[in-house]
């Protein structure tokens, strides 16, 4: 009776610590996990850089103003492309929510025009006159 006895001592000792052991990666995982949850949370409270302003300007080297990104009268966006201090290229949306672009040549006298809304895009090609 001695054996058996042996054998079920034996066999809960080995229960035991594979129950041990199952506890230590168990331990570690939540430890990682916490970890990587801090780092999470410190990651998403990071401050958020905004730039707010009435207008936002790009200048060249030659500081030149080329780009300008504002809004019109009613306070949509318009984004201004200028070249020679003129304005080239105009992208913007309108009070429907419909986008146009507009091209002006070197004089800046409009020469296209774009639509897009809900009946499809409109274009006109303007000549030179």
């Amino acid at each position: 009776m001695a054996t058996d006895s042996d054998a079920k001592l034996d066999d809960l000792i080995g229960r035991l610590a594979k129950i041990e052991s199952q506890v230590r990666a168990f331990r570690y995982s939540v430890v990682g996990a916490l970890i990587l949850g801090g780092a999470a949370l410190i990651l998403t409270m990071r401050p958020v850089h905004t730039i707010v302003a009435d207008r936002l300007g790009v200048r060249n080297a030659n500081n030149e103003l080329v780009a300008m990104l504002t809004t019109d009268r009613n306070n949509l966006p318009v984004l201004v492309l200028s070249s020679e201090k003129k304005p080239r290229a105009l992208i913007g949306l309108k009070d429907d929510g419909s986008v146009y672009l507009a091209l002006s040549d070197a004089d800046a006298k409009l020469r296209w025009s774009g639509l897009i809304n809900e009946n499809g895009p409109h274009v006109q090609n303007i000549t030179a006159k």
